[in-house]
């Protein structure tokens, strides 16, 4: 037999392991949901945009067609209209597509590896000095 004294001290470690296992385990499930419910929000938002978006498209294509119809197609329309349909179509994407998911696979690379971030670049102090007139 042991020690009554040394048993409890070694069950009261493995029980503070255990729970801190369960502490760590349920803190990274808190930040996946988290995560879930702000890539959610997002993507809600978004489609909230995209439908007012849509509904601007439409009374400004309807506007444009009366326009042409009574005066002719005006040139500079053509810059709003290309700009527009860039817009419409990266907001579509992240509602109805794949982008969603390219942009939280990018967000897990940069977490996964640092470097693959761009960092901005600092010159050495010395290489200041040179260039400065005397």
């Amino acid at each position: 037999m042991g020690n009554p004294l040394s048993t409890f001290a070694e069950k009261q470690k493995e029980m503070q392991q255990n729970m801190i296992q369960t502490q760590q385990r349920n803190m990274e499930m808190n930040v996946q949901k988290q995560r879930r419910i702000m890539l959610a929000t997002q993507i809600a938002v978004t489609k909230d945009r995209l439908r007012w978006m849509e509904a601007f498209g439409a009374v400004a294509a309807l506007g444009l067609t009366v326009f042409t119809i009574k005066k002719g197609f005006p040139k500079p329309a053509i810059i709003p209209i290309t700009f527009y349909g860039f817009l419409y179509g990266y907001q579509y994407d992240l509602v109805y597509g794949t982008k969603a998911q390219r942009i939280l696979q990018d967000s897990e690379d940069l977490i996964s590896n640092p470097e693959w971030c761009p960092t901005t670049y600092n010159p050495p102090s010395n290489a200041l000095n040179k260039n400065t007139p005397k």
